[in-house]
């Protein structure tokens, strides 16, 4: 999966989520603790389960999707496993 930016028919700033096989990992802002599912919240601040249910202007506007364990997995993680692993 990955995130896709694009202008939609009126001119705004929209996203979508599309499958990809090739796309890097892809984190959501937040997740539903017991289930373990990514969840998005409008401005009626009802939990729904997909980017798709919210409306554009939070879809567009906001971060729900990034790549921020990049760094972690890359670097971070692996230093911390050699300390462990003395």
């Amino acid at each position: 999966m990955r995130l896709d930016g694009f202008i939609d028919a009126q001119g705004r700033k929209d996203r979508r989520i599309v499958a990809d096989p090739n796309a890097e990992p892809l984190w959501a802002r937040f997740y539903e603790l017991a289930s373990n599912r990514p969840i998005f919240l409008d401005r009626d601040s009802m939990v729904r389960y997909s980017l798709a249910e919210i409306g554009q202007e939070r879809r567009g506007g906001y971060a729900w999707y990034g790549n921020w364990a990049d760094e972690l997995l890359a670097k971070d993680y692996p230093e911390w496993r050699s300390k462990l692993n003395r």
